[in-house]
């Protein structure tokens, strides 16, 4: 594990929903962004390609849950969802042609940690006041 990536780890211990399913694919979205610092530019690209993959199965299997559970909140989770996307795909995009440096890194990593820590928290605290988990 690289030392960027133990300090992620480190990080992301304070981010945690409390759902198993979602802390794992956020923490998998993480490392994906680790790997995409630790590529060389040729790789990047196709690392962001999977980035962009695991970010659109996550928010769509979120999104499920959220939809199933007749979360209160969904339409201004989904809107969210919908801008978050549309900044990685912008990101994966530019891939092509230009490197991913360290601030976008660090502004990927800071979008997901800042979404768990108002969007999918409050989420799992109307799931748990729902008793649902």
């Amino acid at each position: 594990m690289s030392n960027s990536l133990q300090q992620l780890e480190q990080r992301f211990v304070h981010y945690r929903t409390g759902i198993d399913s979602f802390d794992q694919e956020h923490w998998e979205l993480v490392v994906i962004i680790d790997r995409i610092g630790q590529a060389c530019e040729e790789q990047q690209y196709q690392l962001a390609m999977q980035l962009l993959e695991h970010y659109t199965d996550h928010l769509t299997s979120e999104e499920q849950v959220m939809c199933e559970v007749g979360y209160p909140y969904f339409k201004s989770h989904a809107d969210h969802h919908k801008d978050e996307l549309q900044y990685v795909t912008q990101i994966v995009e530019s891939s092509r042609y230009h490197a991913i440096n360290p601030y976008t890194r660090s502004e990927l990593i800071n979008k997901i940690f800042n979404h768990i820590d108002f969007h999918d928290t409050q989420f799992a605290q109307w799931m748990s006041k729902q008793q649902l988990f």
